[in-house]
């Protein structure tokens, strides 16, 4: 496995993926060119909270990144949240 946050998405944009989840911070050159990649294909690209990414700021890092198709995107985003949520309040869902 190549260990590059846009070629990740790229399999995603090209179907060869299901999704990608990263919670560990990205930049701008990471992310930018994979991320008009995964939308022309039709895909969804996000922070773990469902936030659009939005470039070219002064602080050029993203905190997570969630891409997925526009079929799987809800559900996955739904189940992020979810977790982030029981972790926020010690409870557990499985």
């Amino acid at each position: 496995m190549v260990n590059s946050v846009a070629y990740r998405m790229a399999l995603v944009a090209a179907n060869k993926a299901d999704a990608l989840l990263t919670l560990s911070g990205k930049s701008d050159w990471d992310l930018a060119a994979a991320d008009l990649l995964v939308r022309e294909a039709g895909g969804v690209v996000s922070d773990h909270q469902g936030f659009e990414l939005t470039f070219n700021r002064k602080n050029t890092r993203h905190p997570s990144v969630l891409v997925a198709n526009a079929d799987l995107y809800p559900k996955l985003l739904a189940r992020t949240k979810l977790v982030a949520a029981s972790k926020r309040t010690g409870c557990s869902h499985n």
